[in-house]
Parts: C-alpha cells; structure tokens; sequence
C-alpha cells in the first residue's frame, strides 16, 4: 500500500494515523501544563493561591485572561478572602503560574 500518491498527496490512512498521534498526545500536553501551573502555584502566598485556585479553571478557555482574573479577584475583595491592598500583587504573582495553562 503506498502513503502517498504520484503528485505527492497524503493518502487518507496517512492523514487519519496522523490526527489520531495527534488527539493521542494531546491531553498529555494539557496535563503537563496544569502540572507545570500547579507546581508553580505551591510556593505563592496564601491570598495569590486563593486568585489562582478561583481562577484556573476557567483561565485557559477564557476569551480575555486578563479580564477573568480581574473580575475573580474583585470576587475575591468583595468577600473579604483577600485583603484589598494586597490584591493587585497578588494577582500578578497568581497570573505567572495562570500563564502556564495558556
């Protein structure tokens, strides 16, 4: 059986083995993203791992990042879980290990 026909055409076997490798090996990648989140999440403070707990999982399907955090952070203050003045830093802290599931 060949792989590729005389114009240099993938056969459809070839490109169906493909996708499959592909969506096979995709959670993998996902799964070493939030491991690589949640590692780096262990040494932030406490209120910045409050941020980040509210905010992973919605962060990486989230169409404005920025803009999730912001609004579970103002959740946050509202509720007294994190402290007003601290917040901003914090967020910041929680937003580098977030980036990691992008």
């Amino acid at each position: 059986m060949r792989k590729s026909d005389a114009r240099g055409k993938k056969s459809p076997l070839m490109v169906r083995s493909i996708i499959i490798a592909l969506l096979a090996f995709a959670p993998t990648l996902a799964l070493a993203d939030q491991r690589a989140a949640d590692a780096c999440s262990v040494a932030l403070a406490p209120d910045a791992k409050l941020i980040y707990a509210a905010a992973a999982p919605d962060f990486a399907i989230a169409p404005d990042p920025k803009a999730e955090v912001k609004a579970k952070v103002q959740d946050l203050v509202t509720q007294g879980k994190v402290g007003r003045f601290t917040a901003k830093s914090n967020a910041m802290a929680a937003a580098d290990c977030l980036k990691k599931l992008r």
